[in-house]
């Protein structure tokens, strides 16, 4: 049998919580880089749900479509161009 001393256990767990909370947040700042570039794709255009986050594509000239996944209102966020 492997001896495991208390030292070890408390680093692995704080190595994979560590490692956990690293991978949530980078996954999290690929999702708002994405969320805040305009989507274009052809005359639709791409929505992201705030509430499950599917993206998904609505008519072209719509400001406002709902979720097909949760049925929540989302809402085309225009980023300004100066």
């Amino acid at each position: 049998m492997i001896p495991v001393f208390p030292e070890q256990v408390l680093t692995f767990f704080f190595a994979f919580w560590f490692l956990l909370l690293a991978f949530l947040w980078f996954r999290e700042e690929r999702r708002q880089m994405h969320k805040n570039s305009e989507w274009l794709t052809g005359k639709n255009r791409l929505f992201l749900c705030d509430k499950c986050h599917l993206t998904f594509l609505a008519q072209d000239g719509q400001s406002v479509s709902r979720c097909p996944r949760c049925n929540d209102v989302c809402f085309l966020h225009r980023q300004k161009r100066f």
